[in-house]
């Protein structure tokens, strides 16, 4: 155990350096033997970074000196991000500071090429996966599970994507027939859905070209086929062919604020100037794609 919580604290330092947690945390789970090790390293980072705020303010008032060894602080969140929730949500800043401590639920879409919901809850339920509905495609399980354990997942009938998230495609109401761009593809959740819903032309596109891999993968167990294809949303001329696009989702880079349950690195790698770079890469991107529509 020791090993793995000087391991923990290793990634803890890195993040809180400026990197990301999925940059890192994947290279340190593959160098442990067993399931078991891989499970609680991922338990022990994820949980200090949770908690990150509340241990500092335990740990200021308990230690007599400061720490000498700074990897031993990121075993045990930042004042901007908490006044700017205060700010805006006057009357639920508390409740919104408490649900990003919790474990993000783990939620299935239902590719209703393939069954429904109720037919879906019954067989989680025949495999000893109690699970409930929580939109119009989604279940979520009363905990989680390894993927690759869940009745349909390798045959595309489920995929692991939030409610919220499910809502994308579902809004952006793509009819059969029509040519989609999917601006911001990747990993390929919305892109998928968005295939599962409607025969429609889709461009899979994403700046990252090692994430695309992703989408890929991900149409493939669904059974599903769309272009993909490598490009910045905010450069169409690089890689549009001219064609109009009836729909068009854009996905565009931002905060990640309403996803710090699932991403709990997040709030701590966010600067207070963040916002508004977004803001201005966003506006970029929507000028550039309102053109192909």
């Amino acid at each position: 155990m020791r090993k793995l919580q000087q391991r923990a604290a290793g990634v803890l330092e890195t993040v809180l350096a400026g990197t990301a947690l999925h940059q890192i945390l994947p290279q340190q789970l593959q160098q442990l033997d067993t399931p078991g090790e891989r499970g609680a390293l991922q338990d022990i980072v994820y949980g200090s970074l949770r908690q990150l705020g509340r241990l500092d303010a335990w740990l200021a008032a308990l230690l007599e000196r400061p720490l000498t060894d700074p990897q031993l602080g990121w075993l045990l969140h930042p004042d901007w991000w908490i006044d700017k929730l205060q700010v805006q949500y006057p009357a639920s800043w508390q409740g919104i500071l408490q649900a990003s401590l919790l474990h993000p639920p783990f939620t299935l879409r239902v590719n209703r090429r393939h069954g429904d919901v109720a037919g879906t809850l019954q067989r989680l339920s025949e495999a000893g996966l109690p699970a409930h509905q929580t939109g119009p495609d989604a279940v979520t399980l009363d905990r989680a599970v390894a993927v690759h354990s869940l009745p349909g997942f390798a045959e595309g009938h489920v995929s692991v994507q939030d409610a919220g998230a499910q809502w994308a495609a579902r809004l952006l109401d793509a009819q059969p027939g029509e040519r989609v761009l999917d601006a911001c593809a990747a990993p390929g959740g919305k892109s998928g859905h968005i295939l599962e819903r409607a025969d429609v032309d889709l461009t899979a596109l994403d700046v990252d070209a090692a994430r695309l891999g992703r989408v890929q993968d991900n149409l493939e167990r669904l059974r599903l086929t769309a272009t993909v294809r490598a490009g910045d949303a905010a450069q169409p001329e690089a890689w549009w062919d001219g064609r109009l696009f009836d729909r068009i989702l854009a996905d565009v880079p931002c905060s990640a604020s309403g996803v710090v349950r699932r991403n709990p690195d997040i709030k701590w790698l966010r600067r207070p100037g963040d916002i508004a770079q977004f803001a201005a890469q966003q506006a970029v991107m929507l000028d550039a794609l309102w053109r192909l529509l």
